[in-house]
């Protein structure tokens, strides 16, 4: 240790503290109904809200589901996503996916959700995938309870080849 060829180890850095204008809470969830008095369920693993904008939750690894009128289940999930408790809004932020099982799964890096109205919009690529085509987009504009889907600014479909029902003898 004389000669300098040692040095000491760094001391540990603790995980910082949080401000003390910010309330952090770990697997939060928050459910209601939207306008067609349909469940809807949000849950992230934290949600850390400011005491100055107590209205806007900012959560990491959200999930969530709600339900068509019709029934169906819609799913979705990002790695971030900032809620507004006032007007009921989510903005899914890093890795959006919204799925329906058996249906289609989209995948965008960001969308506003207004969770009420079950209405969702997206200026960013998006990429939705159903079981026999793929569709590719700068945006998406879905509303009216899901029956209303608008690609938007530069869009690219690629269906799949569909078996031959003919005769198959030689």
């Amino acid at each position: 240790y004389q000669t300098g060829v040692f040095t000491p180890a760094p001391k540990p850095v603790g995980e910082p503290a949080v401000p003390s204008d910010q309330g952090t809470v770990s697997s939060s969830t928050i459910t209601g109904l939207d306008s067609q008095q349909q469940p809807y369920s949000i849950a992230a693993r934290t949600a850390v809200q400011d005491k100055d904008q107590p209205k806007l939750i900012k959560l990491d690894l959200v999930s969530g589901a709600t339900n068509r009128k019709n029934g169906e289940a819609i799913t979705f999930e990002s790695r971030k996503g900032l809620y507004n408790s006032d007007v009921k809004t989510l903005d899914l932020e890093t890795e959006g996916v919204i799925k329906s099982e058996g249906r289609f799964t989209a995948r965008m890096d960001k969308a506003h959700v207004v969770v009420g109205e079950k209405r969702l919009t997206s200026d960013v690529p998006v990429v939705v995938e159903l079981s026999n085509c793929r569709i590719n987009a700068n945006g998406v504009q879905i509303t009216n309870d899901g029956n209303n889907i608008l690609f938007l600014n530069g869009v690219k479909a690629h269906f799949g080849s569909s078996q031959s029902q003919g005769d198959s003898t030689p």
